[in-house]
């Protein structure tokens, strides 16, 4: 009988060992797979803080567009604005800028004449 309990037990020791043996290679196994998962998941922030950092860039430079964008349509208002106050100006001096040309060459003769004449009549001289 001591025999028997002798064999039992020997084989009881020997399963446990194969049992730990292959509960250890799985628990490492595990451990590896849990390592691998923790990278993988501090990669995975590190993307995530990086496309929040550019998300809130991007965002920042749409702000900034829609700025300039809003603050040139004002500018071009406000020139259309001046432009029209400044046309119907600019036609009323261009017509008398016209009427000043079309009259300046008889008016420089007659008025060099009569400035020639004074001139001699001042020194006095004879016209003649």
């Amino acid at each position: 009988m001591l025999e028997l309990y002798l064999a039992i037990s020997i084989f009881l020791i020997i399963t446990c060992l194969v049992v730990r043996d292959r509960t250890a290679f799985k628990l490492s196994r595990l451990r590896t797979e849990l390592m691998a998962l923790r990278n993988e998941e501090k990669r995975t922030s590190e993307v995530l803080i990086q496309i929040g950092v550019l998300i809130s860039r991007i965002s920042d430079d749409i702000l900034r567009a829609e700025r300039r964008q809003l603050g040139l349509e004002k500018a071009s208002k406000q020139l259309s604005l001046l432009l029209e106050d400044l046309t119907p100006i600019v036609r009323k001096d261009e017509k008398e800028a016209a009427a000043l040309s079309a009259k300046t060459p008889k008016s420089e003769d007659t008025a060099e004449q009569p400035t020639a004449a004074r001139s001699q009549e001042d020194s006095g001289e004879d016209p003649t």
